[in-house]
């Protein structure tokens, strides 16, 4: 055990001897592969991300509102909220001093509603115990088992923590990483959860009918909301979606989600290109190399620069002979390990130059994405469109959530900002699958509302079990990793963490095994990356 012990503190003192990552995509995904490459790699390793578009954050964005005072808001355009138990998101937000606190959202006295496009069919009170007996009352006693069953989902999955920190027996020292989504999520016994739909996993838990009340507007709402889909959802999914409904232990970012990416890019030290769109990770190995390296071209065949200290050079005037000046330069690199964290979907990127004779292709699921809209608009709702008197403005809910088989364009209504507490005026957010036409807006909304941002964008992917899944290494004995790999089972900014996560895990395994075989990295030694400003 002594011996074994010496070997383990000798590969970690060697870990971090100038290894070069490129992370391909600066979404959550991306920043925290960057994060956590920095941890498990130590300072000496280099680290560049590459993404196309000219801003960090991916699919989390939000857009800056400011009130007439000048105190500035942000509207996230995606997701709003964190389950306060996702622990490498919340451990993150701590380490790089960003603030948690109640969601924007979070009004006082504010209440939430499921609506069916004619009416409010239920309705939450300021009041917990008013709630329980108004919840109880309309869905039954299959609350109590679907809260015990997200609980111990919730429980199982929780455990993902503990492996990949190595607290517990039968992990390793730094971590265990699995190779495939599957043996991750066997491993925390939620698998099967993946191939079954929500809508059948909960029936044959004897939760609640297909058509019950629970499951079409309690569970059905919720689906919509956060995938923009129904209780036909993987069940994992499904359930994990539920979760901050049924604990209430929800926290939002008050910088903004995309302050977390930056901030996670900024404390990794990494190389920032934005605008670069990366077309090909091409193998490079053979002819006598000891290791493979890797090579990122642009789509246009071009390699991928990175800037670079060059060497100091004296400048001409002999009497500031003694001061030396840096020049800063851009040169092709080849790394030790590429990192893709943006869906091969989005990006039409190949690998080439594997063991196999054609092109990894980007066609690996989840290889469908689901189309969302969000829409800001600033106004007063109309009180009847909930079956309240004009003299009852004050009774709308501050969320609403939509039946699951609802013939309504919107997802989601929610009070984001108030304006005017007496006549009701605010800003609230709407999610559609489609652009919401001004006829609705106009049925929904009093005369004089105003439209103040739109985004489109392919939210999350399109769930239809039994899910069938990539494992996170391209090819076998590959430094290739694919963060989205996770994705194919569920959908979250933090699982997008526990995909980064695993894949640094991977990846320093993987340099660990090289250096007992005493084979060297490809890293020029005392060439030092810089940093790009954020």
């Amino acid at each position: 055990m002594f011996f074994r012990a010496l070997l383990f503190l000798f590969a970690a003192s060697t870990m971090g001897l100038g290894q070069r990552v490129a992370i391909v995509g600066a979404g959550i995904g991306g920043a925290a592969s960057a994060y956590y490459m920095r941890e498990v790699l130590g300072e000496r390793a280099s680290v560049v991300i590459i993404e196309k578009s000219l801003r960090v954050g991916g699919r989390v964005e939000n857009v800056i509102y400011t009130n007439a005072t000048g105190a500035t808001s942000p509207l996230e355009i995606g997701a709003s909220i964190l389950y306060s138990g996702n622990r490498n998101l919340m451990t993150a937000i701590g380490n790089l001093k960003l603030h948690a606190g109640p969601p924007i959202f979070d009004i006082d006295d504010g209440t939430t509603g499921i609506w069916d496009g004619h009416c409010l069919l239920f309705q939450s009170s300021p009041w917990n115990f008013v709630t329980a007996f108004r919840v109880l009352w309309r869905y039954g006693w299959g609350v109590f088992k679907l809260r015990r069953i997200v609980t111990t989902i919730l429980s199982n999955f929780m455990k993902i923590y503990a492996l990949q920190n190595g607290t517990v027996s039968g992990s390793r020292s730094g971590g265990l990483a699995f190779e495939t989504p599957e043996a991750l999520w066997e491993a925390l016994g939620l698998f099967d959860l993946t191939q079954i739909s929500l809508r059948d996993y909960l029936a044959a838990q004897g939760v609640g009918a297909p058509n019950s009340k629970l499951i079409t507007e309690f569970v059905g709402s919720i689906q919509r909301v956060n995938y923009n889909s129904n209780n036909d959802i993987n069940a994992l999914a499904g359930l994990v979606s539920l979760c901050p409904a049924v604990t209430g232990e929800v926290v939002s970012v008050e910088e903004g989600n995309v302050a977390m990416a930056v901030a996670m890019i900024q404390d990794a030290k990494a190389v920032l290109k934005l605008n670069v769109t990366v077309g090909t990770v091409q193998v490079m190995g053979g002819g006598g190399r000891e290791k493979k390296s890797y090579r990122l071209l642009r789509e246009n065949g071009q390699p991928v620069m990175v800037r670079h200290k060059g060497e100091k050079k004296k400048k001409k005037e002999e009497e500031e002979e003694e001061e030396e000046e840096e020049e800063e330069e851009e040169e092709e690199e080849e790394f030790d390990a590429v990192i893709i964290a943006t869906p091969f979907v989005f990006s039409k990127l190949a690998v080439v130059g594997l063991e196999i004779d054609q092109p990894v292709i980007t066609d690996l699921p989840p290889n469908k994405y689901t189309t969302t809209h969000a829409t800001f608009i600033q106004g007063r709702i109309r009180p009847d469109i909930f079956g309240f008197s004009t003299l009852e403005q004050d009774r709308i809910p501050t969320s609403v959530y939509i039946k699951e088989d609802a013939s309504v364009p919107i997802s989601s209504l929610s009070l984001h900002i108030t304006l005017n507490a007496t006549d009701g005026t605010g800003i609230y957010k709407l999610f559609s699958s489609g652009l919401l036409e001004s006829s609705f807006i106009d049925t929904v909304f009093f005369s004089g509302w105003e439209e103040l941002h739109h985004r489109k964008w392919q939210a999350y992917p399109s769930y239809q079990p039994p899910e069938k899944m990539t494992p996170f290494l391209i090819q076998p004995g590959e430094r290739i990793c694919y963060v989205n790999a996770l994705e194919t089972g569920v959908s979250a900014m933090e699982i997008s963490a526990i995909g980064a996560k695993n894949c640094a895990l991977l990846l320093a395994e993987s340099f660990r095994r090289e250096m007992d075989r005493g084979i060297g990295t490809t890293a020029m030694e005392g060439h030092e990356t810089e940093k790009e400003e954020l």
